[in-house]
């Protein structure tokens, strides 16, 4: 398995809002290790972590550090799973529980695209999305940004989803990794999930978002 930098800087050099470039996984992880032995520390760090302020200029919450010198950009990163967050002349889509009760995977891969196309015009690489939280209680508050409590239609939702996204050019971020299921205490609450639980409830979408 390929360094978590390694696959950061795969993402970098091989797409960016503009133009895209396709390789083959062997030539994208050669140029990228090429690339990463070439980092200094503080490049590293600046490539992994970024900032969480919002960028209204470029229309970002967060962007990564660019490093001019080897040519990797700085990615703009924006919610959400419902359209571009916090810009002017965007489309409200259809929130994840509407796309879901559909059921069908040709419009949840075409509402996935037509947002892409939007952040795309926008000048925004990575979308905030799909977001794929079990909706376990009806309090969650952001469940309906999700496909519904169940595993399965969730794993289809975001597959087509992130498949339709990603065929713009403009990268998904499935979410919210992992057990992050309610707004109340959302920060300081325990979630405790026995193993069978987890593999066969929570992980589920997680897994089918990146095949």
């Amino acid at each position: 398995m390929a360094p978590p930098l390694v696959v950061v800087v795969v993402a970098l050099l091989t797409c960016s809002v503009n133009a895209f470039v396709l390789r083959t996984w062997d030539e994208a992880y050669s140029l990228a290790k090429s690339t990463v032995s070439q980092l200094t520390l503080d490049e590293k760090i600046g490539i992994v972590t970024g900032n969480g302020r919002l960028n209204p200029q470029r229309r970002c919450i967060g962007e990564t550090h660019a490093v001019p010198r080897l040519g990797i950009p700085s990615l703009c990163f924006n919610d959400g799973p419902a359209g571009v967050r916090l810009v002017k002349n965007v489309t409200g889509f259809p929130a994840g529980i509407n796309a879901a009760s559909t059921f069908s995977r040709r419009l949840m891969r075409a509402r996935g695209q037509a947002m892409a196309e939007e952040f795309r015009g926008k000048g925004i690489n990575v979308l905030l999305g799909p977001a794929m939280d079990i909706m376990r209680n009806p309090k969650a508050g952001r469940g309906w940004e999700s496909f519904g409590p169940d595993p399965y239609l969730n794993g289809e939702g975001a597959y087509e989803t992130i498949m339709g996204i990603q065929s713009t050019g403009v990268m998904a971020c499935a979410k919210h990794l992992i057990a992050n299921n309610q707004e109340h205490w959302r920060y300081g609450l325990s979630a405790d999930v026995d193993d069978r639980t987890l593999h066969e409830m929570y992980w589920y979408p997680f897994l089918r978002s990146i095949e």
